[in-house]
């Protein structure tokens, strides 16, 4: 940074919060996760690393501010976001030339963490070569002025659709920490059904603790049932619903028509947008990814080694389609096992703490306060939370806050089992195929080909899903493979050989 400038890039220290806050309430670009707030609030629930940092003038004052959080993993490497889980971040300065300075400076920082890129979720394009991904998308629906001009702006198919569940005697509630247990039984069993991992129920809390004018939670309820909840975060003149579910049973009585209809607080604040994302990452296409690639290298070096053997093309696709059943059933069998132990696990630990709230329900109570201290809730609050959690469903709120485990996402075992086996075969099925349709003479560079050929593609893919460097993640996924196919080939070329 040229010595001229007019002010220098720090670091946020604690007590510097309030300064940094003041800047971001200040500027009209600014986003509810620009504050500050969510440095400890991710730092707390995920236990990633954060770097805040701001551009001071001469005088100290802020000019500019930018929210980093590292994240750093084996499957999917170490880079660093600005900001995660939520839809937004990026730099906030009074010019342009500043926010520049500040992203520069961050990836002056990553380079001496090794980290391998930085994402910056800004809303609109910055000047200069900065690389941009242009596959999210933000659908903005502009609201009239009262409920009235809303409704009449409907189309009578659209209404029918949000008197249905009225007529059924469905009820919504809005608030805060209260709804809570009720909106995390339904997002997270609808999570578990899309096969979607699901954040922790703490995460929620505290984004209702640090932001209590901003997060709100909506429940529809039938026959006294959670059918269908949001959680809303409101910022200026805008609405988010960044997480929403609905029970698949109730979805043909409309609960969720009724659930966006009756955000109505929406309107009595001075809000003017409505936002909903559909864009982001769904995880159980990482774990299909990752089934399908083991389908395709055993298959596949199992094909390439016998070809390399001499066999004749009917012993090679026997072989392939023995490997194909085999892996299947191995996969099965060992996801089956590995669920089956965790649900035996789980049970017992669930048995265990259902007698201790038999035998000792204060001291049950004193123990989930203080989780929620831990977790950055003051003592009062933390009290009231944990005796409004028991009240609802204590050993639902012991076993997720202290024992980490949701009894709306149980164990399944034979569907861990079946969908372990489906996504490696998946994956087998393709080499077998250009097997079966290559001449004999070239089965090994066809299916080989084909085979690096897919195992590419799906690299790319999986380290598309989670954000990483497209290029690494798909050549590192192809060395593997082709390193493995190469492996079983020599080994068949040699005792093909010998024999």
């Amino acid at each position: 940074m040229p010595d001229s400038v007019p002010y220098s890039i720090r670091r946020l220290a604690d007590g510097e919060e309030a300064v940094w806050d003041a800047f971001v309430d200040a500027q009209e670009e600014a986003t509810l996760y620009h504050r500050s707030p969510w440095r400890r609030l991710i730092e707390d629930q995920f236990g990633h690393q954060t770097v805040y940092l701001y551009a001071a003038g001469t005088n100290g004052d802020v000019q500019g501010v930018l929210p980093l959080v590292r994240l750093k993993s084996r499957l999917f490497g170490d880079y660093m976001v600005s900001m995660p889980y939520v839809n937004y971040g990026g730099a906030l300065g009074l010019t342009p030339d500043i926010e520049i300075a500040l992203m520069q400076e961050a990836c002056r920082l990553g380079e001496g963490l090794g980290i391998s890129h930085i994402e910056f979720r800004d809303t609109q394009p910055r000047s200069g070569d900065w690389l941009a991904r242009t596959d999210k998308i933000v659908m903005l629906l502009a609201l009239p002025g009262t409920p009235e001009a809303l409704w009449d702006g409907f189309s009578p198919k659209l209404r029918a659709q949000i008197r249905r569940p009225q007529k059924e005697q469905a009820e919504v509630s809005h608030g805060g920490l209260e709804l809570l247990p009720q909106f995390y039984a339904v997002f997270a069993r609808n999570m578990r059904d899309l096969g979607t991992p699901v954040y922790a129920s703490g995460f929620f809390a505290a984004m209702l603790t640090a932001f209590p004018q901003s997060a709100r939670i909506t429940v529809v309820r039938h026959a006294q049932q959670p059918v269908a909840a949001a959680f809303t975060l409101g910022h200026r003149g805008r609405l988010e619903i960044p997480w929403a579910s609905s029970l698949r049973e109730y979805n043909p009585l409309g609960v969720n028509m009724l659930l966006y209809w009756d955000i109505a607080w929406i309107i009595s604040m001075p809000k003017r947008h409505w936002e909903r994302h559909r864009s982001e990452r769904i995880g159980w296409l990482r774990a299909a990814v990752l089934g399908a690639n083991d389908g395709i290298v055993s298959t596949a070096s199992l094909v390439l080694g016998v070809a390399a053997a001499h066999s004749t093309h009917g012993d090679i696709m026997v072989a392939g389609v023995a490997g194909l059943v085999a892996g299947a059933m191995s996969m099965a069998a060992g996801e089956y096992v590995s669920v089956h132990s965790q649900a035996d696990t789980e049970k017992a630990d669930l048995d265990r703490e259902r007698k201790e709230l038999q035998t000792d329900d204060p001291g049950e109570r004193r123990e989930l306060a203080a989780i929620y201290v831990g977790r950055g809730l003051d003592p009062v609050l933390a009290k009231k939370v944990a005796d409004q959690l028991m009240a609802h469903d204590a050993l639902g709120a012991h076993a997720r806050d202290e024992l980490g485990i949701s009894e709306t996402r149980i164990a399944r075992p034979i569907q861990a089992a079946l969908a372990s086996a489906a996504s490696f075969s998946v994956g087998a099925v393709l080499p077998l195929l250009v097997t079966a349709m290559a001449p004999q003479a070239h089965v090994i560079p066809f299916a080989g080909g084909t085979s690096l050929v897919f195992l590419a593609l799906l690299g790319a893919l999986a380290a598309r899903a989670g954000g990483a460097r497209v290029i690494v993640g798909a050549a590192r996924v192809t060395f593997w493979g082709a390193l493995a196919m190469a492996v079983t080939a020599g080994i068949g070329t040699l005792f093909g050989t010998a024999a």
